[in-house]
């Protein structure tokens, strides 16, 4: 297998699920020098909240471009547009990465641009909708999107991944990244103080404050049906802005609140937050045994923990958000018809821990054409809900 395909399509090469890869990159526009293929995923959701009468319709598309020119550079772009209805509308539209890639060798190629982390397994391989087999990303982690979560989902910098034969029926594959990191979620609090609610990984093209990340995530496959990885990330996380307390809080006090409020105030203007260290780590596994061909599992656990801050600051403990799940489908109607169990947890410092089951059922019209339904069991505050979706890659 070339390695341009592995660069352009992570699962490829990192997963233990082999693809034809003439199939996934055949050139469009093709001539002696040059290769260009659009791909890409869409789907339509229905989501509908048991117990209540809310109910949220969503669509997306998200076309994705690569470009080849002769066997030492490779270009891959991905863009989204979606759409949501419930009480009322949305539209959103983003970049989720863009690279430029040199093949150095059959084993190892260096890409530069907005990246997916490679912390792991469903950010980076599995959060397409066409290959993730339940309707919904698991609890705790953000699907390859901005937003709060246990795992990281993007970054800007650079990495150099790849893979090598370590064995007749073994390999490994790698990514070692540098980026520039993620930004510190900061809300302030009613009474002045400041709260960190958790890291976003923007991926950012430019970083005022100089902070880094690097990392690596590390497969190894000692069978075919078999991979386990680890990875890791760290740095430091950079103090973007401060989101300003909730408008709608009650403000009613007597002087004598007023009094302890300027107190409190007038103490507030010595303390300060900055830039604080984080890491990741993060485990995960795939495993389809020999023995039932039809039954497939992964997991994966992610923990990201922030370092202590100074004495002078808001907000100075250190605090950890751990997320963790593990999937079993089976495969019927020769391979027509899956069955779907997912388990996921996560805890998060500034709520309560939470969990999930998952049960769904899917009916595959061909490889990159797929119907599930789903019920989401939540262990926390949140409601369950029924889902349908349609998934379709190209």
């Amino acid at each position: 297998m070339s390695l341009c395909y592995f660069v352009a399509l992570p699962a490829v090469i990192n997963s233990a699920e082999p693809a034809d890869s003439d199939e996934l990159l055949s050139p469009g526009l093709n001539s002696e020098d040059n290769a260009t293929h659009l791909a890409g995923y869409a789907d339509v959701s229905y989501f509908l909240t048991q117990g209540t009468s809310d109910d949220l319709i969503s669509a997306k598309i998200a076309p994705i471009l690569h470009y080849q020119r002769k066997e030492w550079l490779f270009f891959e772009a991905e863009g989204e547009f979606d759409y949501e209805r419930d009480d009322s509308s949305e539209r959103g539209a983003a970049l989720e990465y863009a690279t430029i890639n040199f093949i150095l060798n059959d084993n190892m190629a260096l890409g530069v641009g907005r990246y997916l982390s490679p912390v792991g397994q469903f950010i980076q391989n599995l959060h397409p909708s066409w290959i993730n087999k339940l309707p919904t990303a698991p609890i705790g982690f953000s699907g390859g999107h901005d937003g709060i979560g246990a795992a990281p989902n993007a970054d800007f910098g650079v990495q150099l991944r790849g893979g090598y034969e370590t064995g007749k029926n073994s390999r490994i594959n790698y990514a070692v990244f540098a980026g520039n990191g993620p930004d510190l979620v900061v809300e302030e609090t009613e009474n002045g103080e400041l709260v960190i609610e958790g890291l976003q990984f923007p991926a950012k093209i430019s970083d005022s404050g100089g902070e880094k990340t690097a990392g690596f995530r590390l497969g190894f496959l000692p069978l075919p049906y078999l991979e386990v990885g680890v990875s890791f990330d760290g740095g430091n996380a950079e103090l973007a802005g401060i989101k300003p307390p909730d408008e709608h809080e009650d403000e009613t006090e007597d002087d004598h609140g007023e009094e302890e409020e300027d107190d409190h105030d007038a103490d507030s203007t010595t303390r300060v937050l900055r830039d604080r260290s984080y890491r990741v780590i993060a485990f995960d596994f795939y495993y389809a045994p020999p023995q039932l061909k039809d039954l497939k599992f992964r997991g994966e656990f992610v923990s990201t923990k922030l370092g202590d801050g100074e004495l002078d600051e808001f907000d100075r403990e250190s605090k950890e958000w751990q997320a963790g799940d593990i999937q079993g489908v089976y495969a019927m109607a020769n391979n027509k018809i899956e069955s779907v169990i997912r388990y996921g947890y996560y805890d998060f410092p500034e709520s309560p821990s939470g969990d999930r089951w998952d049960f769904g059922m899917n009916y595959l019209f061909n490889s990159h054409s797929i119907a599930k339904v789903a019920y989401e069991f939540n262990g926390d505050d949140s409601l369950d809900r029924l889902v349908f979706q349609y998934a379709y890659g190209f």
